[in-house]
């Protein structure tokens, strides 16, 4: 990760210009040192400052099979700038450059502990941080679920330097991470163009402001409360595993007919407090019935209840069916894009 051990920049007492180099080997304390600042939180700072600590010392070594120079500061700032993990120590630090970072219309900070460390279907997510927090990738799988950078870091290499460190671990797709995604794709597609990426896909989020006062008025939902895991398992058995995990971290609502499951809705399931709806969805022989959109009413409902004054309908095709139950419009589009 940090390839510094092999070089440090020494200069001659009394001068100010940085002279040759010599191998960390020698300078046991110096190594220790940056060593346990890289387990720290922000290790690039930390080692950064170490170093110039070291450079600033009264010491000249003078080794005929020093390397240049040149080469060797170029090493050590790549090195010094290199992806380093992240945990949940760094949370602060990297709510304030997702304060600075995001170009989506939702609020990010707000989420930003779920999108960073919140479980995906393929497991634990990976946090990356470029330099002193210049720039952060999420990764979860074969998916990179967040690229964010500094505003006055763009255009530098750091985005660039990002993803080729999660495609090295196996990242095939952007943003789009079925279970736990903070857009469904990308507003602005051509960064990832420019790297080798194909448009797979197009969607769209809805948004709506129509919110019911309350859900008394429909009986046939009720919200899953004891019965979770017989909801649960329904959404399994009909429309798969990765709605399942959606759908255990929301609010359940479900739809039954002579004791059997039909129908459900969840919201606050993704992106949870910024007012997202979904999953949700009818078995087939119970469709046309008007379940669905009996189930979608009680979550706006229940979403007006918690304060919410708008709902995102996100990842769909169905905008005719959501602008006729409750006035939704389309309001943001997205690529999805893969590398093969």
């Amino acid at each position: 990760m940090f390839d510094l051990f092999r070089f440090v920049l020494l200069r001659p007492a009394g001068t100010r210009e940085p002279h040759e180099i010599i191998s960390t080997g020698d300078d046991t304390d110096f190594q220790q040192q940056l060593e346990r600042d890289r387990e720290r939180p922000s290790p690039g700072g930390r080692m950064e400052k170490t170093a110039d600590r070291f450079l600033e010392s009264p010491r000249a070594v003078t080794r005929g099979d020093s390397l240049a120079f040149g080469k060797a500061y170029d090493a050590l700032s790549t090195s010094l700038q290199a992806e380093a993990p992240a945990n949940r120590a760094d949370l602060p630090r990297i709510e304030a450059l997702l304060a600075r970072a995001n170009d989506m219309p939702y609020d990010l900070v707000r989420v930003a502990e779920e999108k960073c460390f919140g479980a995906g279907v393929a497991g634990e997510p990976e946090v990356r941080v470029y330099g002193d927090f210049d720039g952060l990738s999420v990764t979860c799988g074969s998916w990179l679920r967040i690229l964010a950078v500094d505003r006055p870091r763009r255009r530098q290499g750091v985005g660039a330097a990002l993803l080729r460190d999660a495609e090295s671990r196996g990242v095939r797709g952007i943003a789009a991470e079925a279970g736990n995604y903070f857009t469904p794709g990308v507003l602005e597609p051509e960064f990832f163009v420019r790297r080798g990426y194909r448009e797979t896909a197009r969607t769209q989020n809805l948004e709506t402001t129509e919110l019911p006062v309350a859900s008394s008025q429909l009986p046939d939902v009720q919200l899953a409360t004891g019965n979770r895991q017989q909801v649960l398992t329904f959404i399994e058995h009909h429309f798969g595993k990765i709605w399942r995990f959606e759908a255990s971290r929301g609010v359940l609502f479900f739809t039954q007919r002579d004791g059997a499951i039909t129908g459900f809705a969840a919201h606050e399931a993704n992106n949870r407090g910024l007012g997202f709806f979904g999953p949700t969805g009818v078995a087939e022989s119970e469709r046309g019935k008007g379940l669905g959109t009996k189930l979608l009413l009680a979550c706006l409902a229940d979403a007006r209840r918690l304060g919410h004054q708008r709902v995102v309908i996100p990842w769909t095709d169905a905008a005719g069916f959501y602008a006729k139950a409750c006035g939704a419009r389309v309001a943001d589009r997205f690529v999805v894009m893969r590398r093969d």
